[in-house]
């Protein structure tokens, strides 16, 4: 059958629009990495370009199934053009990276996982709201009345356990003391009134926050066990762990959205204040006030 007026070629071209794969950088090979690699190259949403590893040989063996470069160092990959967010897997960096990254407008997915004898155990750091865990928190608590004390520890570093804290309290802690010792360093903000945040970093341990407030209190166990009470029933909800394709493609989604970096200034002020913290340490004067977040 034959239209009675011609159709432009452009006007069905709407019909097969295809989007131009994100382009990713990743930083650190090692545990887990094979499922992210057979994700990452089974998925046509994405594009890995570059690659680092502390270790050159792995950064190289990591990128040639994906015809990427291999970078010689964190800076040097976050400062390409042609990337456009990074995946973070384990190695020693910690958060640095993350921090390196805001300051490069580059969104982050972190795929570290929470604890080492956990295979499989993906956890996203909460940059912004990828991190279920936190917001199913930060609801249950909002029905507990005002929070007492928080208590966290965690494997991935403290900048974001201190943005949670801010958040709960919604003022500046008026003191902090801090102790560095084999590993394990430790935070106590004094917020006041009898309010208090102790933050723990220790590498290979099992992330927990613990929070007790005036009618209750609520505890999660990373990667994803949430228990909770209102001083008259007790509850437990267990998060369950999504595969890594579906992590992948909400991150996507994510970027694509525009929803991926709203957590970036306060993210990189916490860094800030903790870096501050520890140069007034070691100089011996007064602790700084925190910035607002």
């Amino acid at each position: 059958m034959l239209l009675p007026f011609p159709i432009p070629f452009a006007s069905l071209s709407c019909y097969n629009i295809r989007m131009e794969p994100l382009r990713l950088g990743v930083i650190g090979v090692g545990r887990g990495w094979t499922r992210w690699q057979q994700t990452l190259l089974a998925s046509d949403e994405v594009a890995v370009l570059a690659v680092h590893d502390p270790a050159p040989r792995r950064a190289k063996a990591a990128s040639e199934p994906f015809r990427a470069v291999a970078c010689a160092g964190v800076v040097e990959l976050l400062e390409r053009d042609d990337l456009d967010a990074v995946l973070l897997g384990r190695a020693w960096f910690g958060t640095w990276p993350l921090t390196q990254a805001a300051s490069r407008n580059k969104p982050v997915l972190c795929t570290v996982p929470a604890i080492e004898d956990a295979p499989g155990a993906v956890w996203l750091a909460a940059w912004p709201g990828l991190w279920r865990g936190a917001r199913v928190l930060r609801a249950v608590v909002a029905d507990l009345g005002p929070v007492r004390s928080i208590q966290a520890v965690s494997a991935c570093g403290p900048e974001f356990m201190l943005t949670l804290a801010f958040d709960f309290y919604g003022v500046e802690p008026l003191a902090v003391r801090s102790a560095h010792l084999d590993g394990l360093a430790t935070w106590l903000f004094d917020f006041g009134s009898g309010k208090t945040a102790q933050l723990t970093h220790r590498s290979q341990a099992r992330g927990t926050i613990a929070i007790e407030a005036a009618n209750g209190w609520a505890q999660l166990e990373l990667p994803g066990r949430l228990e909770w009470t209102d001083n008259t029933v007790r509850h437990t909800l267990q998060l369950t762990r999504r595969a890594e394709i579906d992590v992948l493609r909400a991150f996507v989604k994510a970027v694509r959205n525009g929803e991926t970096m709203t957590e970036t200034p306060r993210l990189l002020r916490a860094a800030a204040f903790l870096n501050g913290v520890t140069e007034v340490k070691d100089r011996g004067v007064d602790t700084p006030r925190s910035p607002s977040l």
